[in-house]
């Protein structure tokens, strides 16, 4: 990426029809009620999607909670190091997302089509690399971890499963960023919608042996998970050949390799891939000081985490959206309606993510008792919640001037970000809360404030500078 001043003489490109009302034109201009309306229109079916994924996830933990302490530990574990292998897909699917975007603000469809291609190509094929590595390092890559045996008992068919499918990542995660930088959020979400419903009856069978499916305990939560991604996946592929949305994609087209094109989608995506490798490294970590306080109170911080999704997803919807305007308001050449959209959004999302928060603070303890019966696991996540509450407001401010950098392209400054706050302040801090002073278990989730805090105010002093606005991906 290089930085540049765009040219004063360029002509304005045309509106783009997508099927669907243009999401940005290089003349249109907007009262402050339309720019919500534009980012809400754009929002709610990623947050809808978002919120019904980790509903699902909740209801997956809780089925897995009826087995104890110890497997909701071990999922834990089990899908952290899964997620070290989606991470790429997803940073990827963050360059298609960009460029897609930019090629519609511009009205270039033939391109947008063009980077959908290879985005999906190189996508499969890493997948089919990390698919590999992940199962035959399973039990050396929980034994990192923890010392446990049996906590790497339980986890080690739930990795290799999750493992072995990660095609079905590759291909569900890639369709949904390129169709989200067209402008198209709902077929996504209708997609994710069918399969997450689909998932919690194949949750329910595969972990309880029920609905004729055979008992598979921990593993079942694996191969649930899997069969509904196969869903997503066969219905997102129906999207993209039915010609309803702009990305159009057919056995006939060109699928060669483009190096030059795939290196574009990389040198945007491969910094999200670092950032969120190298905070899900840093998680595993962070997970691994967690275990060595007792399994129950890593137990109880799972239970957190998973019901933190639900503030998390309101802002992850909203950073999708946001993605989205900004790179087709910069390839509109609409500077001013890039960052103006940005600031809507995270006025937007982050009062639903503070209103959440204080759910937590009020609840925790009841939403605790769904996962579990043991009381010390139920007290614990309670203290958890709490201290959850107090981080939404920055995670909000991080999560989606996040989204707008990456719609410009800026996706190193994330990266930057992202590695100081994890590596620079949870680590070290907790590491002293815990080990210095005794907090326990407090200790853990008062660093994960100040990691937040500090990311949330590093972003900002990035987004205001405007810097971001004259990246050239």
């Amino acid at each position: 990426m290089t930085v540049q001043s765009r040219p004063a003489a360029a002509p304005p490109p045309q509106p783009v029809a997508t099927g669907r009302r243009s999401v940005v034109s290089a003349g249109e201009q907007f009262t402050a009620p339309q720019l919500q309306r534009r980012v809400l229109e754009l929002a709610w079916p990623s947050v809808a999607d978002n919120l019904l994924a980790t509903m699902v996830g909740i209801v997956a933990m809780i089925m897995v909670g009826g087995l104890g302490s110890t497997a909701i530990a071990a999922v834990g574990i089990s899908n952290q190091l899964v997620w070290l292998a989606y991470v790429v897909f997803l940073a990827l699917g963050v360059g298609s997302t960009a460029l897609v975007a930019r090629a519609v603000g511009a009205g270039d469809i033939t391109e947008a089509n063009r980077v959908a291609r290879q985005g999906m190509l190189l996508g499969c094929a890493l997948s089919l690399i990390t698919g590999a590595v992940g199962a035959i390092w399973a039990p050396t890559f929980l034994r990192m971890i923890s010392d446990d045996p049996e906590l790497v008992r339980m986890a080690l068919p739930h990795m290799r499963i999750s493992m072995c499918t990660t095609l079905l990542a590759a291909v569900s995660f890639g369709l949904s960023a390129t169709l989200r930088g067209a402008g198209d959020m709902r077929s996504p979400m209708f997609a994710n919608a069918a399969a997450n419903v689909a998932n919690v009856f194949l949750l329910y069978g595969f972990i309880n042996g029920k609905l004729g499916m055979p008992r598979m305990g921990v593993a079942g939560a694996a191969v649930g998970a899997s069969l509904a991604r196969l869903i997503s996946c066969a219905i997102l592929l129906w999207v993209a050949g039915s010609g309803r949305c702009v990305i159009r994609l057919a056995a006939r087209d060109d699928w060669r390799p483009d190096l030059g094109l795939i290196r574009r989608i990389a040198n945007v995506g491969m910094p999200s891939a670092m950032e969120q490798g190298l905070m899900t490294l840093g998680m595993l970590m962070f997970s691994k000081i967690v275990v060595g306080i007792g399994t129950a109170v890593y137990a109880a911080h799972q239970i957190g985490v998973n019901v933190a999704q639900l503030a998390f997803m309101p802002g992850q919807g909203f950073a999708m959206a946001t993605t989205t305007l900004v790179g087709q308001s910069l390839g509109a050449r609409r500077t001013d309606l890039a960052e103006r959209f940005a600031r809507t959004a995270q006025r937007i999302g982050g009062a639903m993510m503070v209103a959440m928060g204080v759910g937590f603070f009020l609840f925790g303890r009841q939403m605790a008792m769904l996962y579990t019966a043991e009381a010390e696991v139920i007290a614990l996540a309670a203290t958890v919640l709490r201290w959850s509450a107090f981080s939404q407001l920055p995670n909000s401010i991080y999560f989606i001037y996040a989204g707008a950098l990456r719609g410009a392209g800026d996706t190193r400054w994330p990266l930057y970000i992202s590695f100081a706050g994890i590596w620079g302040v949870r680590l070290n801090l907790s590491r002293f809360l815990i080990n210095t002073l005794g907090w326990g278990i407090a200790g853990v989730w008062c660093a994960i404030l100040c990691d937040m805090l500090v990311r949330a105010g590093v972003m900002t002093l990035r987004f205001r500078s405007g810097k971001w606005k004259a990246v050239r991906v």
